[in-house]
């Protein structure tokens, strides 16, 4: 994938942008960052369920389509209203939408269990998340022993890797985590300096 692409699909969360141009940095407490963070990759998720329809409902159920419907299209405006490049790029589609939904899901899933998270657990995952994103960045023939201890490591996340259909939507995921991770340093602990460098995901 192009990495230049992959950097502009990436979405910035609002409090990033409010904590950027905040030149004082006060009150910034990490549980009012963290459920900032949480609440627009959880409507960024849900804004990508509903642009697909991905919602189950009684498909003999007209009113209940019909008001379903109307309220995802107002819903949806707000979110475009929000959020104008992140989902222009997920109602465009391709590998660029498929990678930001899965970067979206993988932060939103990180930030929905930080509260429950040891330090033994944010390190055990880095060490996952930062293995398959240098998987799927690095195809290099010389280091195909590496690859093939990375695939016997994790066989199921490295077959998606591989799996045209899949791919760009789990790099993305993977992505997300790994830069989750390390925006909340290994240990549920946001700084001034992980909210500047995110997303770091230098491997």
């Amino acid at each position: 994938m192009n990495q230049s692409a992959i950097k502009s699909s990436i979405p910035s969360f609002k409090i990033l942008l409010d904590f950027k141009t905040d030149k004082n940095r006060t009150g910034w407490e990490v549980p009012f960052i963290c459920k900032s963070i949480l609440d627009d990759y959880m409507n960024l998720v849900w804004y990508n369920k509903s642009i697909h329809n991905n919602f189950p409902i009684d498909e003999n159920d007209n009113i209940g389509i019909r008001v379903r419907d109307e309220l995802h299209k107002e819903q949806q405006i707000k979110m475009e209203s929000d959020f104008p490049k992140e989902t222009a790029i997920l109602r465009t589609g391709g590998f660029e939408g498929d990678y930001e939904n899965g970067f979206n899901r993988g932060m939103y899933e990180l930030f929905g269990n930080y509260k429950t998270m040891t330090k033994e657990d944010y390190l055990s995952l880095h060490e996952k998340y930062f293995d398959l994103h240098w998987y799927s960045r690095i195809p290099d023939p010389s280091q195909n022993e590496e690859r093939e201890i990375m695939e016997d490591k994790y066989p199921e996340e490295t077959e998606s890797i591989n799996n045209p259909e899949e791919r760009c939507g789990e790099i993305g995921f993977n992505s997300g985590m790994l830069a989750g991770i390390r925006l909340l340093n290994c240990g549920g602990t946001i700084t001034h300096q992980s909210l500047d460098e995110f997303p770091m995901l230098d491997s």
